[in-house]
């Protein structure tokens, strides 16, 4: 009996010094995939440190206007003025008056550096929220399946989804003076108040989402398909609840229509002219990758151009509804798909657009931050 006992605690104590070796390991393992991330995220901030710094609103083509803009809120001119000026954005007004809201009190507004790095927070903003949802995907997938390490992979999360979020090909503008930091922050928001309804499904989180596509409008008009993306979410959620969809849908095109109304309240037939009559030119679908209008050819192309991006999201998704709760992570996985869509639709109004799926490349890299914990346990 001794032997066996012996022999027993013997088994026991390799078995344990096995495990904490595979432990170590792995920790090890972790902890150098965070140092490269964290590498990677000070190469590319030293990258763009001159071109963030530079003091002339020359890095693309929206610069200039966007600081014309932020002259009129120094000045007291209206943002968007008669047609004959030539003078006045496409994009609605948000990202200009936030950035302007963000600056004025620190005394910056008059400072180009400082404006592209206040775009450059809305991105780890963006980033930050994106590694929350992380969290909150893999609680819905994997409700019984404790996380290891997992401040690390809080770490890790949020360097490569920074990453993600700066793509050079996808994000190419979020540190510059353009719409799209502000836009990828809403996206995020927006994804976020999604899972936070998946979570509770109380009223406070059905009205947060309704909120969202209005915020996604008067950034990037663009953004109103968030409508249909939280519809897609909804339904697959609970087909029958129709009276949650139209309470939704009420409330989110409301929102919408208020943020119009107050706008053009504000600038008029101005407003109008600019973000309305400019923007749907390009309102009749066609084929041909020349045509001024909206291209079939061009937005398919688009999407092909921007596959490996967005081939990281169909893999995660794919993870997570394999190997987790694909009753609770479907409809999630079901809406990006529909936000990818809309974003190739969009981009197909002009040509190499591939900035547009921005916000959906960041959301299917959440996506795949949820599943690499079970790929990694492999």
């Amino acid at each position: 009996e001794q032997l066996l006992s012996n022999s027993a605690m013997a088994n026991f104590s390799s078995k344990a010094k096995s495990i904490a070796s595979a432990i170590s390991i792995d920790y090890a393992v972790l902890i150098i995939c965070c140092g490269l991330a964290a590498m990677l995220v000070v190469f590319f901030l030293l990258l763009i440190e001159p071109l963030v710094f530079l003091r002339a609103d020359i890095l693309m083509w929206e610069e200039t206007d966007f600081i014309g803009n932020v002259i009129k809120l120094n000045i007291g001119t209206p943002l968007y003025t008669s047609p004959s000026d030539s003078n006045s954005m496409i994009y609605n007004p948000l990202s200009f008056l936030v950035t302007y809201a963000v600056a004025w009190p620190l005394g910056l507004t008059r400072s180009i550096p400082a404006l592209r790095v206040i775009q450059l927070v809305y991105v780890a903003m963006a980033a930050a929220i994106a590694t929350n949802c992380v969290r909150r995907v893999y609680r819905l997938a994997f409700p019984d399946r404790a996380l290891r390490f997992p401040q690390t992979w809080k770490v890790l999360t949020f360097l490569a989804l920074f990453l993600a979020a700066t793509s050079p090909y996808v994000n190419r503008f979020v540190y510059t003076l353009h719409v799209d930091g502000l836009s990828l922050l809403i996206s995020m928001i927006s994804i976020w108040t999604m899972l936070l309804y998946a979570e509770n499904k109380s009223a406070r989180s059905l009205i947060l989402m309704s909120i969202c596509p209005a915020l996604g409008f008067l950034t990037k008009q663009f953004l109103i398909s968030w409508i249909g993306v939280i519809f897609v979410f909804l339904f697959l959620l609970d087909p029958k609840d129709l009276k949650r969809l139209g309470f939704f849908l009420l409330l989110s095109v409301g929102f919408v229509i208020m943020g119009f109304g107050v706008c053009y309240a504000l600038w008029g037939d101005n407003y109008l002219f600019w973000t309305v009559e400019i923007m749907g030119k390009r309102k009749e679908i066609a084929f041909s990758p020349d045509s001024y209008n909206i291209s079939i050819a061009r937005g398919i192309d688009h999407i092909i151009r921007a596959w490996p991006e967005i081939f990281v999201g169909i893999v995660g998704g794919w993870v997570v509804l394999k190997w987790g709760d694909s009753r609770r992570v479907a409809p999630l996985i079901a809406a990006w798909v529909a936000l990818i869509a809309s974003e190739g639709f969009s981009s197909a109004a002009g040509w190499s657009v591939l900035y547009h799926f921005g916000p959906g490349v960041l959301i299917g890299a959440v996506f795949m931050f949820a599943a690499l914990p079970q790929i990694w346990e492999i």
